[in-house]
C-alpha cells in the first residue's frame, strides 16, 4: 500500500468520510449520524470532526494561520492514530478545556531557519499559546502534547476537544457567535471499518 494513502487514512480521513451535499455547509444532527453509522456493521467508531477555518495560534512573535479542529477524544482515538504519535506529554482528554495539541511541524524549532511552514518557533509542552478563531473568539490554550505522525498534512494540525469548540461557538454557555439552533453540526464525520488482521 502506499504510504501517502496510508496516512490519510490513519489520520485525515479513516475509511470512511460523510460530508453534506456540496450546496450544504453543514451535516445538522450529527449525534444521529454517528450513532447510526456506529451500528452499520463492520464499522469500529464514527468521530465528528468540527473545524472552523480562518483561525490563528501565536506563541511569543511568531504567527501560524491555520484551521483549528475539535473532536470527541473517545471516538477519534478508535478512528484515527494521533492518539499513538504522542512525541510529547498527552493526547486530549474528554471534556478538556483551555488545552491545545499540536502536531510537530506547527510546533516547530527554535532554529527555524529550514523550516518549509511557518511555526510557532519551538513552543513545547506546557506553553501558552493564544488562538483567534475566525467568529472572533480569542482564547488561551496550555499545549497538552505534540504529535509526530510523519505526514506532512497531519503534523500541520491543530486540535482541541468538542467540548471546547462548543465554548468558542457559544454552545456551551460561553460566547461566540454561532446561535444554538446549529448545535452538533460537523462539515463531516469519518469512520473505521474492521480489517481482517
Amino acid at each position: 500500500m502506499n504510504v501517502y494513502y496510508e496516512q490519510t487514512v490513519d489520520y485525515i480521513s479513516s475509511d470512511v468520510i460523510i460530508k453534506p451535499p456540496e450546496d450544504i455547509r453543514y451535516i445538522d444532527d450529527v449525534e444521529t449520524l454517528l450513532a447510526t453509522v456506529n451500528r452499520v456493521p463492520g464499522v469500529v467508531r464514527a468521530s465528528a470532526r468540527y473545524p472552523m477555518a480562518g483561525g490563528s495560534i501565536d506563541f511569543e512573535d511568531k504567527t501560524v494561520a491555520m484551521e483549528i479542529d475539535a473532536f470527541d477524544p473517545r471516538d477519534e482515538t478508535e478512528v484515527t492514530l494521533f492518539h499513538k504519535h504522542m512525541k510529547e506529554g498527552d493526547f486530549l482528554g474528554s471534556g478538556d478545556r483551555d488545552q491545545i495539541i499540536v502536531g510537530s511541524l506547527v510546533a516547530g524549532s527554535k532554529d527555524d531557519t529550514g523550516e518549509f511552514y511557518a511555526s510557532l518557533g519551538g513552543a513545547t509542552v506546557g506553553d501558552s499559546v493564544i488562538v483567534r478563531y475566525a467568529n472572533g473568539v480569542v482564547r488561551e490554550y496550555r499545549i497538552k502534547g505534540i504529535f509526530n505522525t510523519k505526514s506532512y498534512q497531519a503534523d500541520y494540525m491543530a486540535f482541541v476537544t468538542k467540548d471546547e469548540m462548543d465554548v468558542v461557538t457559544g454552545l456551551g454557555g460561553g460566547t461566540g457567535n454561532r446561535s444554538a439552533g446549529e448545535d452538533h453540526l460537523s462539515r463531516r464525520c469519518t469512520a473505521r471499518q474492521e480489517t481482517d488482521s
